[in-house]
């Protein structure tokens, strides 16, 4: 399987195949729950064609401005943290003609953080890394993981 389904993209018109990118998802969140003992395997697979098609063919999003890894957890945004990484970075910068994506349900943050994989906006190393302070992916998201601006609490 390649680094992501993003390089499968057609030479033609430069999208990727949506069915490729769930399937990748799907694939992804099995092989690091299996790899964990655990990571909300259904909402995975419940969640990979909508996250694939939100993010090939419906939001509008301007390239990630992120580092391929997240850098190490930095803790939830808010005043007492000037240090906060935005996760949302991922998704592109704040422009009034892009999009944002505003997601709420934590559970299933690792279908998220493999869609941002299979589309090319993070890099595959670190996913399934359980989360300590470090700066790869656990069971549940929050403001700060890639691709989460705010999260609606654990």
């Amino acid at each position: 399987m390649p680094e992501s389904i993003a390089s499968t993209a057609s030479p033609a018109t430069g999208q990727i195949d949506p069915a490729l990118v769930a399937r990748g998802i799907r694939s992804r969140s099995l092989r690091k729950s299996l790899e964990l003992d655990g990571g909300y395997l259904s909402q995975s697979c419940s969640s990979a064609e909508i996250l694939a098609v939100l993010y090939t063919r419906l939001m509008r999003l301007g390239p990630s401005i992120a580092p391929p890894m997240p850098p190490p957890y930095s803790g939830v945004p808010g005043p007492d943290n000037p240090g906060h990484f935005p996760g949302d970075r991922y998704n592109g910068p704040h422009t009034p003609e892009l999009d944002r994506f505003i997601f709420s349900p934590t559970h299933y943050s690792l279908s998220l953080y493999c869609a941002l994989v299979e589309v090319g906006r993070r890099g595959g190393g670190g996913v399934g890394v359980v989360v300590g302070g470090g700066g790869g992916v656990g069971g549940l998201g929050a403001g700060g993981w890639a691709g989460v601006a705010v999260d609606a609490g654990w």
